[in-house]
């Protein structure tokens, strides 16, 4: 006897147009009780294990967490400290804020706070970077004041500033990191890179000292600094900028480049090249 196959959902509904168009239905032509309740048991077989799978999937896959947004409440400042895989920036404002962004669960291991006149940004005591992905669900800082006169970072984050401003202002950078000063106006500028960080500053200051210690880079050749004190120890390069005169010690392997026309007084096994030579 020959088997009809269970039909499709397409040839199910031609299958019925007919059948109501016809006078009669011919003998044989409609499927029989067992050939429906076979047909039926084989597709919920057939749906059953997919239905298993797309739910097994969708467990799977987590759901995108949402980002938000957390103000935090601080008091006025005039420095910036970042302990930790943050990613900070600092812009001018008139008045002083700080604004977290991420995840809530990477928002929740984020302390922001400030400690004499300092703001510092660090994990806090639940313990940010316990989970597998907590690397790349690290949150960001917005940072607004009106004058910022020293900025850290200490790890592998990272600080962006608009402006570093005072008469005697400070950049220090210990670790991995990176921090960009976009403008420095200051009469004194004290920059210190120890690590394998990397450290950009433009802008200008009367009198500048940069120590450079450990693998990393200082690019300092957008920096207009009349009178400069340079100190590398570094395997990293170093490069500044003077127009009056330029003190340069380099006992590491790294180069050493100033620009500008300044009288240069040079010491050290690195390879050196300033001002005038």
């Amino acid at each position: 006897m020959a088997t009809r196959a269970c039909p499709s959902q397409g040839s199910a509904r031609s299958i019925l147009a007919r059948a109501r168009s016809a006078p009669s239905a011919r003998p044989g032509s409609a499927a029989s009780p067992a050939a429906s309740k076979a047909c039926g048991h084989r597709g919920a077989m057939r749906s059953g294990p997919m239905r298993a799978l797309l739910i097994a999937l969708a467990l799977a896959v987590p759901a995108a967490a949402q980002a938000e947004e957390r103000r935090m409440m601080v008091t006025s400042f005039d420095r910036v400290r970042v302990e930790g895989p943050f990613a900070v920036e600092v812009r001018r404002g008139a008045t002083p804020a700080a604004v977290t962004s991420g995840t809530p669960r990477a928002l929740d291991g984020i302390d922001v706070r400030v400690e004499d006149r300092t703001l510092v940004v660090r994990p806090s005591a639940n313990g940010w970077g316990g989970w597998p992905d907590a690397r790349s669900e690290a949150p960001s800082v917005l940072v607004t004041l009106p004058r910022l006169i020293d900025l850290r970072v200490a790890g592998a984050g990272s600080a962006r500033a608009e402006r570093l401003e005072g008469l005697e202002a400070t950049v220090a950078l210990t670790g991995a990191g990176r921090i960009e000063v976009a403008e420095v106006q200051a009469d004194r500028l004290n920059a210190t890179l120890i690590g394998s960080g990397a450290l950009t500053l433009a802008g200008t200051a009367r009198t500048a000292r940069l120590v450079n210690n450990g693998v990393g880079s200082i690019e300092a050749d957008r920096l207009a600094v009349r009178d400069l004190i340079l100190q590398s120890e570094s395997a990293g390069d170093t490069r500044a900028g003077a127009s009056e005169t330029a003190t340069v010690v380099g006992t590491g392997t790294g180069s050493v480049s100033v620009i500008g026309g300044a009288a240069c007084t040079v010491s050290g096994p690195a390879p050196i090249r300033c001002g005038r030579e």
